[in-house]
């Protein structure tokens, strides 16, 4: 099961010369949770993570596919395990 919440921060179509131009910012925040069972080892395990992404929409040397990058932060509550990815979202054209 999991619950998801994208959305827009900031509209600022900034140009960094010829190089990039930054259309949108957006915020994603989310959390998931799973459950486990093992019959032949009798373990039963609940595993439950929260997070947000902080997500860019740019064109790179203004070509016309939008890139998506980002950074993603996680939170494992169970084991309390954290960490922080490089996302690449879409290509599109």
């Amino acid at each position: 099961m999991s619950a998801n919440y994208a959305f827009p921060i900031w509209y600022p179509d900034i140009a960094i010369g010829p190089l990039l131009n930054i259309q949108r910012v957006w915020g994603n925040l989310f959390t998931d949770y799973a459950f486990g069972q093992s019959k032949t080892f009798g373990v039963n395990q609940a595993y439950t993570s929260v997070g947000g992404e902080l997500k860019f929409d740019i064109n790179i040397l203004r070509f016309l596919p939008k890139v998506n990058l980002g950074v993603r932060y996680y939170y494992g509550i169970e084991n309390q395990l954290s960490g922080v990815e490089f996302v690449i979202g879409n290509i599109g054209f």
